[in-house]
């Protein structure tokens, strides 16, 4: 029995290998090898052939210390080898002769056998135990195994994981790769240590292979970095930091200027830290910050000379500077974005309109453009820096036009400007006077034109948003004034102009500058009315608010060619149910309709649900005994958890239906007509129990008009059921139930009568969080 257990097992291990490889090169000369400690010279260190076979080879030969050796050094280079799971096995068999107990156990494992009967005595009582003992259940015992036979923690919750790292638990390589994957959660103390331990390893594949890297809190991230310094330049460490520099949520980027600046600069010195091969991330920083400052009218040179520092390959650069650094991975990548969804930058793209109005504001007052030459293109440097004194009227425009070709300097000369400079308003409010700076070259007269916009009527027939592209041919301007200037051709000066008539008041202007053959439209807009939406039982009550979040008592919406207006009381205007629920456009107005803005709502539909929770004491439910069911109803238009509560009496016709069924079947139904419900309160109903029943259900129902569809009546329904008596369809005669008696859990034996059974083996499972 020996030797055949011995040659089956052997084949046994080879099969997957015969199978998984066609060819048998090595396979066949290890096992017609003379002398096969030599044949496995030809094996490679490190391998899974090389550990396999020498593990195999030292399970033959009985050298059992060196098995051990290998063995161990494959689990820590190959903690989930199938092929090492294979040589476990035989060892575990091979060893039942010596120690049976060692490959029982493996049996019990491998298999999951349990072995839970106990022997019956006649006429002797079994000597089990009462309580059970806490130690048996202890955290330590189950982490103890856990540890032992787990390699990838599978058997281990969240919590239990977290804890390993809170308690400093000694845990294995892999062991530690296997937690980092699974957690879910940064604020747990350790972490770090054992990000940067796993970090160091060579089983490791970076920053960022598991989802918990890029979780780390911002000092976390730090902390790796200042203890494994090559994370600072893979992409996943430089992504994980960018999104936690990332304004709050209740923080508005795009519209406050003080939170975006904020935000860039924060960006923008964690850039700073960052190697060459991210410059194209740094250009995209600095040009959203540079963008974002000329908006305003600001000019940073210092920022500024960051950015022209920054290689790319645009025309206006030296191509000298760019031969000087030679890596093409420093360059800017002009025609993407890196980290774009991040930053919000889709790249940035050509930027010589940029870098030129730059440029020519810091020529004005400067004397030299030559210290700017070993970033920007001499050519194109002296033309900006010519333009820019002679625009500005710098001295003699014959001295600036040496640096001009005579095209250019006409060209110059022939330009018209009517260009808005940096630093308008963008969103006046309504009591905010309006004034508007232009710049303005050779156009010797200027019309300013300033039509007043119904924004009414507009929203009412375009529903759409107001811009400059409307139609004013035809249309008498409101007001206008006419400017004149009598500056060189070559000049280019800044005017100022008022506009008192929009002071003090809401409302839409496009003001039009029409000069030299060219015009410039600037749409201004003070005020707006804003919307916000509570479901109701009858539609959507919606508030309108003011730039100040005031409401709005006299609102009026037009919606669907339909006008709604406020409720006296309350101030907010109920729009009904929508056959089917979308978002729509509606334009919001005062009651005097003197001002309107275009809002869209999310209309809901006409949706009911009846809530009804059912509840009967179990332990009334036994034959031929009374029973009551309470039952306390709710009826809600939309989801309960989002929508309105609304009246009970919309539910029309409501009835409540109880059916018993008996376990050969037979089911008897009652229906209870019209039950008294209200809102709040609970309605009874006492009903005998039938004998051997099985199932009892409730189900309460009723009728609701949708408006929406002409009064067409739709039926509710809610239930509950309760299944009893299922032991008896069944060869069990006793059941376990678990009880709190005092400050203690008693399990207890029952039988199908209720009959206690003594003296009763009875095995537990236990889980551990």
């Amino acid at each position: 029995m020996k030797t055949g257990f011995v040659v089956l097992a052997g084949l046994v291990a080879l099969a997957p290998l015969l199978r998984a490889e066609n060819e048998v090169g090595f396979l066949e000369r290890y096992a017609l090898a003379a002398d096969r400690a030599q044949a496995l010279a030809e094996l490679t260190p490190g391998t899974e052939d090389y550990y396999y076979y020498h593990a195999l080879f030292y399970e033959n030969t009985g050298q059992s210390e060196k098995l051990a050796g290998v063995l161990d050094l494959w689990k820590k280079r190959f903690p989930n080898s199938d092929r090492r799971k294979i040589i476990d096995a035989r060892e575990a068999l091979l060893a039942y002769p010596a120690d049976s107990g060692r490959t029982l156990q493996f049996l019990k494992q491998r298999f999951g056998l349990q072995f839970h009967d106990e022997q019956e005595a006649r006429d002797r009582k079994p000597n089990l135990p009462t309580r059970l003992d806490p130690a048996r259940v202890a955290r330590s015992v189950y982490l103890k195994r856990a540890l032992e036979n787990d390699s990838n923690l599978g058997g281990l919750s969240q919590v239990a994981l977290e804890r390993l790292l809170r308690d400093n638990t000694p845990i294995s390589p892999a062991q530690r790769r296997a937690l980092l994957g699974k957690l879910t959660w940064p604020d747990v103390p350790g972490l770090v240590e054992a990000v940067v331990a796993d970090l160091q390893t060579k089983e490791s594949r970076g920053f960022g292979e598991f989802p918990i890297h890029k979780a780390l809190l911002p000092e976390q991230l730090d902390a790796v970095a200042a203890k494994v310094p090559e994370v600072k330049e893979a992409r996943a460490y430089v992504e994980a930091r960018l999104r936690k520099l990332a304004p709050g949520a209740d923080a508005d980027a795009e519209f406050d200027p003080a939170t975006r600046d904020a935000w860039l600069d924060r960006l923008w010195t964690y850039a700073q830290t960052l190697p060459p091969v991210f410059n194209t991330l740094k250009a995209q920083i600095l040009a959203l910050r540079l963008e974002s400052d000329r908006a305003r009218g600001l000019y940073d040179k210092a920022r500024f000379l960051e950015y022209l520092k920054l290689p790319r390959p645009m025309d206006y650069v030296n191509p000298q500077m760019l031969a000087r650094l030679g890596d093409g991975r420093w360059r800017v990548d002009t025609g993407k974005g890196d980290f774009g969804d991040i930053i919000g930058s889709e790249g940035i793209g050509n930027d010589e309109a940029l870098v030129r109005d730059y440029f020519l504001h810091l020529f004005a007052t400067e004397d030299a453009w030559e210290p700017y030459r070993d970033n920007v293109r001499e050519k194109w440097l002296k033309a900006v820096f010519a333009e820019a004194k002679i625009v500005n009227g710098a001295g003699d425009a014959e001295r600036w036009a040496s640096l001009l070709t005579p095209a250019e300097f006409q060209a110059l000369k022939d330009r018209v400007d009517l260009d808005f400079a940096p630093g308008n308003a963008l969103f006046p409010a309504p009591g905010d006077a309006v004034q508007l700076k232009l710049f303005v070259k050779n156009a010797p007269k200027l019309i300013v034109k300033v039509y007043e916009i119904n924004t009414v009527s507009f929203y009412l027939q375009q529903k759409r948003p107001l811009n400059t592209d409307l139609a004013l041919d035809g249309l008498m301007a409101n007001a206008e004034q006419t400017r004149e200037f009598h500056e060189s051709p070559f000049r280019r000066t800044e005017a100022v102009f008022d506009f008192p008539e929009m002071k003090d008041k809401r409302g839409a202007w496009v003001v039009e500058f029409i000069g030299g053959g060219k015009s410039s439209r600037a749409l201004i807009r003070k005020g707006e009315w804003r919307v916000t939406q509570q479901p109701g039982a009858a539609g959507d009550w919606v508030s309108v608010l003011d730039e100040a979040n005031a409401p709005l008592k006299d609102a009026v919406i037009w919606l669907d060619g339909r006008k709604f207006t406020a409720d006296a009381q309350t101030g907010r205007v109920l729009l009904p149910f929508a056959e089917k629920q979308g978002r729509k456009p509606m334009v919001v107005m005062d009651g005097q309709q003197t001002f309107a803005s275009l809002a869209n709502l999310e209309q809901s539909a006409e949706e009911y649900q009846l809530d009804a929770q059912f509840h009967v004491e179990r332990e009334q439910l036994l034959a031929g005994r009374k029973a009551t069911l309470a039952v306390r109803t709710a009826l809600w238009a939309g989801e309960p958890a989002e929508g309105a509560r609304v009246p009970l009496e919309l539910l029309k016709e409501p009835k409540l239906t109880l059916t018993s069924t008996t376990l050969d079947g037979i089911s008897t139904t009652q229906e209870i007509p019209a039950p008294k419900l209200e809102a709040g309160a609970l309605f009874t109903h006492e009903f005998t129990v039938p004998d051997r029943l099985a199932r009892l259900s409730a189900v309460l129902s009723g009728k609701v008009e949708q408006l929406t569809k002409g009064g067409e009546k739709r039926t509710l329904e809610a239930s509950a059921a309760w299944e009893l008596n299922g032991i008896i369809k069944t060869e069990q005669t006793a059941d376990g139930h678990l009880s709190r008696f005092g400050g203690e859990y008693v399990y207890e034996a029952l039988g199908r009568n209720g009959e206690p059974l003594a003296d009763q083996t009875v095995v537990f499972e236990f889980w551990r969080p």
